[in-house]
């Protein structure tokens, strides 16, 4: 019989190695990104998951609607969302010890 956990329980990961996850962190991506997504269907749509000891993300959007969303768990955490258009969307989701994140948005 399959027995269910509750979703805020540990991760095993394929090497045995098991991680904390918050699940309200990596569901609020997800429905950032289906929201988003939907807006943007004529623009720029970008969506960045880590999780690692230390994680790095950058994007970098030109268009009419530009949509980005950076995810992070790790110890350190940096993300830079750049975006220039008529819509700009940026959402950045950090958990770890170290967070740094930024979004530079602008109108042509």
């Amino acid at each position: 019989m399959l027995k269910t956990q509750p979703i805020n329980n540990l991760i095993e990961f394929s090497n045995g190695e098991k991680k904390i996850m918050i699940a309200r962190v990596l569901i609020a991506a997800a429905v950032a990104s289906v929201t988003f997504a939907s807006a943007a269907l004529a623009g720029n749509v970008s969506t960045i998951v880590q999780s690692g000891g230390t994680n790095a993300a950058f994007s970098a959007q030109r268009g009419y609607s530009n949509v980005s969303t950076s995810v992070q768990t790790g110890r350190r955490n940096a993300s830079v969302a750049v975006q220039t258009g008529r819509r700009n969307d940026a959402a950045i989701g950090q958990t770890g010890r170290f967070n740094a994140g930024a979004v530079f948005q602008n109108m042509p």
